[in-house]
This record gives C-alpha cells, sequence and structure tokens, in this order.
C-alpha cells in the first residue's frame, strides 16, 4: 500500500563553543513523500487467512482462603460474653490479667486468667473484687480477693488462697502484717464502728492488744521498720466521735487519739507528722514525744472565770489538696480554758473575745476572716444565727433590700430619719482600701439607694442628685434613673441627658442627649417613657422590650426584684431582675452577669392573675439556682426555679409562703436575711444534701432553713 506521510529527509549538525566546552545542536528537517508498506493483515501476501478462535474456557475460581484461628479476644468473648474488660493490670511475672465481665445480667464479676498467645486459663472468676497487692517497696504481694458470698482472701499470683476471712482486712507490709476485722462493733456518737485487730495473716498471730475503728493506715513503712502504727480510736477528749493516734507494737497509745490526719510518718525523717480537725500541724517523735510544743506567749482572764492562753503553732489549710511541707505556716492559736464550763473548756480559735452580758463572745475561726460568736452553753453561732437566738424575728422591721457587694462587708448605707427627712452614712473604699463612712445630712426627702458606695438624694424642692463617695451632683433633675453600674438618665427642664461617673477622679460627666444621633435620642425617649413606669431599668434590657412586645407608651407596672446572691458570685458577675405587666400578660426578666463583658438575657412568662413579684434568692452559686416569689391574685407566694437558663414552676405545696421580705439581720454573705414567712414560722431556702445516688453520693435538694417558729 502506498500513502503519504510526513517523515524527515535531512539533519543539520552545528556545533558551539563556550570556553573548553563544546556545545553540539542538531535540527531535523521534514517534509511529505509518498511512502510503500506493506498491510499488517496480509503481510505481503494479498490473503488473509482467518484462523477460527480457541473455545472461551471459564477460568478457575481461586480457593477460598483458610479460616484464621481465633484470636484473644474471640476467645475472651466466648468465654466471658459481650461486653467483658481486659485491665491493663500485669500481675506478678507472669503474664497474668484480670477481666471484668457480667456473670448475670446485672452482676459484675472479676476473673484472673494466664494468657498464653491466644489462649488462656482461668486462674480464679466469679468474684466480687480482685485488687493487686504491692508491699512497701512496690513489688507484687499477692492478691485481695472479696467472693460473691462476702468472704475476704489472700492469694498468690497462681491463685492459692493463703489466708480467708469473714471481715474485710487492709494490708500493712510484705511480712503479712494486717488490720482484720472482727466480729465486734462499738458505738461512738451516733454511729456504729467495726473493730480491726493487728494480726499476721501468715502466722495467725495477734501482734497486739492494740484495738482500732478503722482498717486504713498511713504508716506502713514505719510498722516494718519501727513497730508503730496510726490507729483510728475515740477521740480522747471528745467521745462522740474518733480520731488517730499512734501505737506501738505492744499496743501502747504513744499519742493520743486527739488528731484528724496523718500527713506524714517517713521513717528516716524520726518523727510522725499529725494534723488536728481545725488544720494545726504537731510533729512526734518516734517514743511519743511532741517536737513542736507550743509556746505559750501570754495569758488573757475574763470576768466568767475563762482564760484565753495566746500561743504560736503550725496550720495547714485543710481544704488543700496534697499534702506539701512548705504550705505549713506559722499563725497564732488562742486556746480557751475554763475549769468551771467543761462546754468551752479547750476550744481553739485565731482570735477570741470575752463574752458580753449576754453570753456571747466574738471568736475568729483559723480559715476564715468572718467572725463567728461563740455562748456560754458551748454554742458556735454566725451573726445571723445569733441575732435570732437573742430576737424575736417577727418584731423585727422589714427594710428595703440591698444586695451585698463585696467590697464592703456589711451594710453600705445606714439610713437615718429625722421628722420626715432622710440621710445616713455611705460606706465606700478610699484610695487606700480602708472602709470609712460618708455623713449625709437628714435634710432630703428621700434617699435611693441601689449600688454599692453610691446614692440617689432628692432634695426638698423635689429635685434628684447623687452622693457618690467624696463626689457629689447637686439635684437638679426633675426625674433621675440609673441604667448602668456607673451611668444615670436624667431629665432637667425637659431636657434628657446621660450622667457618667469617673470612681477614679470623682467627677460626673453630663451629656445633652440632643448632642447624639437622632437613633441614640429615640432609643434614650423609650428608655425613658420605660423607666417613668418601672425605675431603673437596666439600659441593654430597654432595648430588647419592645421584642416582647411591651411598648413604652402604654400603661405598665412592674418592679425591679432584688436578688440576694453571694458577694464572690462569679467574680462578681451579679444578676439583676425585672418584672413588668402590660396588657394582662406578665413578663419576667432575668440579666446575668453584671461585670463581665457578655451579658446574658433570659425571658419568661408569668402566669395570668400575678400581682406580686418579690425579691429573690440565689443559692448554690457554682451550679446556680435562682428562685423567684410570684403571686397569684390573693393566694401564697410560689416559686420559680432558674436553672442552666431553663424557668420552672415549683408545685410543692410545702414551698408556699404568706409574705416575703428582707429584715435587717447579717449574714456572712450580706447585710439582711430573706424570710419566707409561713403559718408555722419563718424560714429561709437552702439547698442540702438529702437521700443517696446510685454511687453512694448525696444529691442537693432545694429544703427549708427554719430561722424562728410563731
Amino acid at each position: 500500500m502506498s500513502s503519504r506521510e510526513r517523515i524527515p529527509v535531512r539533519k543539520d549538525i552545528t556545533y558551539r563553543y563556550v570556553g573548553s566546552l563544546t556545545k553540539t545542536y542538531e535540527y531535523v528537517h521534514y517534509d511529505t513523500r509518498h511512502v510503500q508498506r506493506t498491510c499488517y493483515a496480509c503481510k505481503g501476501s494479498g490473503k488473509v487467512i482467518l484462523q477460527p478462535s480457541p473455545p472461551r474456557q471459564a477460568a478457575a475460581k481461586p480457593s477460598p482462603p483458610p479460616t484464621p484461628p481465633p484470636t484473644l479476644k474471640d476467645n475472651l468473648h466466648k468465654r466471658f460474653g459481650f461486653g467483658y474488660q481486659l485491665t491493663s493490670t500485669t500481675v506478678g511475672s507472669e503474664r497474668l490479667r484480670v477481666v471484668t465481665y457480667k456473670a448475670k445480667p446485672k452482676v459484675t464479676a472479676y476473673a484472673l486468667i494466664r494468657v498464653q498467645g491466644s489462649q488462656f486459663e482461668v486462674i480464679l472468676e466469679n468474684y466480687e473484687s480482685i485488687f493487686l497487692l504491692r508491699n512497701e517497696y512496690d513489688d507484687f504481694d499477692g492478691l485481695f480477693l472479696e467472693d460473691m458470698a462476702g468472704k475476704y482472701a489472700m492469694a498468690d499470683d497462681k491463685g492459692r488462697i493463703h489466708y480467708l476471712s469473714d471481715h474485710r482486712f487492709d494490708k500493712v507490709n510484705a511480712r503479712g502484717d494486717i488490720w482484720q476485722g472482727t466480729g465486734r462493733k462499738r458505738k461512738v456518737g451516733d454511729k456504729e464502728h467495726r473493730e480491726y485487730e493487728l494480726i499476721n495473716y501468715k502466722t495467725r498471730e495477734r501482734l497486739s492488744p492494740g484495738i482500732s475503728l478503722d482498717d486504713y493506715c498511713v504508716c506502713k513503712e514505719l510498722w516494718t521498720q519501727k513497730g508503730l502504727i496510726d490507729v483510728k480510736l475515740p477521740h480522747a477528749v471528745l467521745g462522740d466521735r474518733t480520731a488517730r493516734g499512734l501505737m506501738n507494737r505492744e499496743g501502747e497509745i504513744l499519742v493520743p487519739p486527739l488528731y484528724d490526719r496523718v500527713l506524714d510518718c517517713d521513717p528516716s525523717k524520726g518523727m510522725v507528722r499529725f494534723m488536728d480537725e481545725e488544720g494545726y500541724v504537731f510533729d512526734f517523735d518516734h517514743l511519743g514525744r511532741m517536737l513542736t510544743p507550743s509556746k505559750e506567749l501570754y495569758t488573757e482572764s475574763c470576768p466568767d472565770g475563762r482564760r484565753h492562753i495566746y500561743t504560736k503553732a503550725f496550720y495547714l489549710d485543710t481544704d488543700a489538696g496534697r499534702y506539701k511541707e512548705e504550705d505549713i505556716k506559722l499563725v497564732d492559736r488562742v486556746v480557751i480554758h475554763h475549769p468551771d464550763n467543761p462546754a468551752v473548756d479547750g476550744l481553739v480559735f485565731r482570735e477570741a473575745g470575752c463574752p458580753d452580758e449576754n453570753g456571747w463572745a466574738t471568736v475568729l475561726p483559723v480559715a476564715s476572716d468572718i467572725p463567728l460568736y461563740l455562748h456560754s452553753s458551748g454554742r458556735i453561732a454566725s451573726s445571723q444565727e445569733k441575732t435570732f437566738a437573742t430576737t424575736e424575728i417577727g418584731k423585727l422591721p422589714r427594710v428595703p433590700f440591698q444586695p451585698p457587694n463585696a467590697r464592703v462587708a456589711e451594710t453600705w448605707f445606714v439610713a437615718q430619719k429625722s421628722g420626715s427627712l432622710f440621710g445616713g452614712r455611705l460606706a465606700y473604699r478610699n484610695k487606700e482600701g480602708e472602709l470609712v463612712y460618708r455623713t449625709i445630712k437628714t435634710a432630703y426627702k428621700q434617699v435611693v439607694s441601689r449600688a454599692p458606695e453610691q446614692v440617689l438624694v432628692q432634695a426638698k424642692n423635689g429635685l434628684w442628685g447623687i452622693l457618690a463617695k467624696t463626689a457629689s451632683l447637686k439635684p437638679k433633675y426633675d426625674e433621675l434613673y440609673q441604667i448602668r453600674p456607673l451611668t444615670y438618665l436624667g431629665v432637667a427642664k425637659g431636657k434628657i441627658f446621660l450622667i457618667h461617673f469617673d470612681p477614679d477622679k470623682q467627677m460626673f460627666k453630663t451629656e445633652a442627649a440632643s448632642k447624639f444621633s437622632t437613633m441614640k435620642q429615640g432609643t434614650l425617649k423609650k428608655l425613658l417613657n420605660y423607666n417613668r413606669q418601672v425605675p431603673h431599668i437596666w439600659e441593654e434590657l430597654g432595648r430588647r422590650l419592645k421584642n416582647y412586645g411591651i411598648s413604652p407608651n402604654e400603661p405598665m407596672s412592674g418592679r425591679e426584684i432584688i436578688i440576694d446572691q453571694s458577694t464572690d458570685q462569679h467574680h462578681n458577675q451579679h444578676h439583676l431582675a425585672y418584672w413588668f405587666s402590660q396588657n394582662n400578660r406578665h413578663h419576667l426578666f432575668l440579666v446575668m452577669g453584671i461585670g463581665s463583658w457578655n451579658l446574658e438575657y433570659y425571658h419568661c412568662f408569668l402566669p395570668d392573675g400575678t400581682t406580686d413579684v418579690a425579691d429573690a434568692l440565689y443559692l448554690d452559686e457554682k451550679k446556680g439556682y435562682l428562685y423567684i416569689p410570684y403571686r397569684e391574685g390573693d393566694g401564697p407566694y410560689r416559686l420559680i426555679e432558674f436553672h442552666k437558663e431553663y424557668f420552672k414552676r415549683l408545685k410543692d405545696s410545702a414551698f408556699e409562703f404568706d409574705a416575703v421580705y428582707a429584715v435587717p439581720v447579717p449574714t456572712d454573705d450580706g447585710p439582711h436575711t430573706l424570710v419566707f414567712e409561713t403559718a408555722q414560722g419563718y424560714f429561709t431556702l437552702s439547698r442540702g444534701k438529702l437521700g443517696l445516688t446510685r454511687r453512694g453520693g448525696r444529691n442537693k435538694e432545694l429544703s427549708l432553713k427554719l430561722l424562728g417558729v410563731k
């Protein structure tokens, strides 16, 4: 066959010299030519001979791979069923593992197996618990077993039982010394404690006649080397509870049981360190002699016959986690000695005063700066409890509630009245952080105290001003409302003003609303209309009210709800609450996180016919439970619970009250007590631990705390 193709016809080669190098260049010329080719089908013969195709044969299928042998996981699943767990614990020198599995649908059991490749051998099974025990040198020393019948045993890594008992025991050392439970029980206070004796489970020999009420020991290594062990016995002074002491091998008590905890008993240090319930630390040598005796500084006598012995002692914060020697500090310590009054004899505080005519003495605990009060009967009470012990709560006056503040521990405004005029004392912190008071003359028609270190005052002519620390804004406003912590909305001669207070410069800055944008002026006018009906509405909340159908141009009623909450709640991030009623609809608003950058707003509708919403109480600061009392018609006050962004009405009749109000009785967190009154008496709300959970803990539930009986 002939065809025209483009083929190379000539090649040109040129050279170029670059220094000592020679570069070669090739250029190929192409042209179109007639080219003869041989047909690939007949290969030049002119004939094509077709060969028949061989018959198609099916390819042979590969044989399936052999089934792999079962793995360890498969064998364990077959033996122990679905849901088993193989622990990472390796017992002894062999590859022994502990398996957790379900012996019955709701029964968890433990087994000990020896693993050999993918196979295993069951050594122990169907036990309630299996624990690996190590001695004081961290070497494997046996297995602690508890079977389903309540028996306790010690076994080696071969699964052989060496010791069996009806009572739980605690391993002490490698020689086999243990605290073994007995069948005897001793009642201490209102609780029964099982007695334990120190024995050697290998020889069955009783090591000493000493008896402990606890099977847990700290000084196991000290027992091995020195023959001393810590014991828990009835308190040497207060027999209604237990405490720890130190015992030797002969059963002799070297350190009486007076202490709450053993901090250190390293044999190389030559001493044992105890801590009592208050947190005071004492060191003893191995003969039971105190190494840190408290040195008496001076003694004070009181008219009732008691003596205060002032000393210095080592102290460790009882709330601290793991014990660190550098955390121990030297603090003041006062021991009360009264030979004629055993109720107060031996009590320990950081500071203590003499009792007044009613038998109350001010004392200061070692771990707190909040003073307590000690009565001659031995009762220790807070300032609130002391007041209720000497005053009938029904005769206390009802007062406007002032929320607490971390900067001022007591009431930060004390009102005084002269005729029809008001004044008082304003508490604040100066530049040095000292608490000082500013006297406000009794020359005002009203003094409104809403926030710390500032008050709104109304002069005789009806005009309003502001007093804050040392600064003063003379009364010249017809209306005045607080809309932020340091910002006010005022009206003077028909014009609207924004007033800002600078706490550092102690100055007020006033800006006319007419200088703002048209949109800002409209916002301030709406906020003013809201405040004229419900005073002191937060500015950011005022912008949101219209979204809930609350119009600033229609009649509206309601009030700001003061919340009783801790001063250190969420790092001084406090909360506000408001109640609004308009067009037969009742709204509850919460503004959460005042003092932070991110405010959170929550809303719910109150029941139809709501006639009042009282001041609220915030409990359990870590989880945040807010309780708001509300009233429908003339019925009782009921509670709304707010928790984790949800509102819930409490239907329990136990939380229905005739009245809710504040009385001027200070608590640890604030200057007032919020009282919930019923026909039976006076209460406050608390969240206490009631009942047991499935894991043995106790749930916190809302309950009533009695303040007084009618």
